[in-house]
């Protein structure tokens, strides 16, 4: 279900691809697709299984290829943190921090401006990964989520969004409670330390 979060319509594009749900918000109707989005979709469960095991692939297709797999009827056995997601609700807006395993990063700020991030640098895998070691531990207490994603969290709320190979996982509650929390406070921390981070050296696209 695509969601509008924002009052840009480019935004909400943007927005709705950072959870790798359907390979269809990537590509114009208009336009046929290239690999490996006519892999992502086909239903060539072998070719899906290649780029979702595939450990030099983007990890938004390897989570796409997740997705499409799961909804041809094919068991996931494999639980493989690809992406995680802070979204809080500010006073101006949404703040949406989406990172990937691949050590890509996005950030659609509250005052509706976009930061892409790319590149590897010492200071940003660092941060990464320890996102990814925190939220690996929260991942590992939780089960996934089966229902349709819930809109964005409401103001005053703190989502964290896990993107696994089996399935979709999150938490939510207060943000003043959640950053609290022993295991949802550390991914917060080093969420906010990234932000930072992005907002620092990244440019705005």
């Amino acid at each position: 279900m695509m969601q509008q979060p924002y009052k840009k319509d480019y935004l909400n594009q943007f927005y709705n691809q950072f959870f790798c749900e359907d390979y269809s918000v990537y590509i114009s109707a208009d336009t046929k697709p290239v690999y490996p989005f006519d892999v992502l979709a086909s239903s060539d469960t072998a070719a899906l299984e290649k780029i979702a095991a595939d450990p030099d692939m983007e990890s938004r297709i390897r989570l796409l290829a997740y997705r499409r797999l799961a909804s041809l009827g094919i068991p996931i056995a494999e639980k493989i943190l690809l992406g995680v997601i802070v979204e809080v609700d500010m006073e101006q807006g949404l703040d949406t921090l989406a990172v990937y395993a691949d050590g890509s990063a996005r950030l659609i700020g509250q005052a509706e401006n976009m930061i892409i991030w790319e590149q590897r640098t010492k200071e940003s895998d660092e941060l990464i990964s320890q996102l990814f070691n925190d939220s690996k531990n929260v991942v590992a207490m939780i089960g996934p989520w089966t229902e349709d994603r819930l809109p964005h969290p409401a103001a005053g709320e703190v989502r964290l969004n896990f993107l696994v190979s089996d399935g979709y996982y999150f938490g939510q509650g207060p943000f003043a409670v959640l950053s609290k929390d022993a295991m949802g406070g550390p991914v917060i921390a080093t969420a906010t330390d990234l932000l930072v981070f992005l907002v620092t050296h990244g440019e705005i696209a």
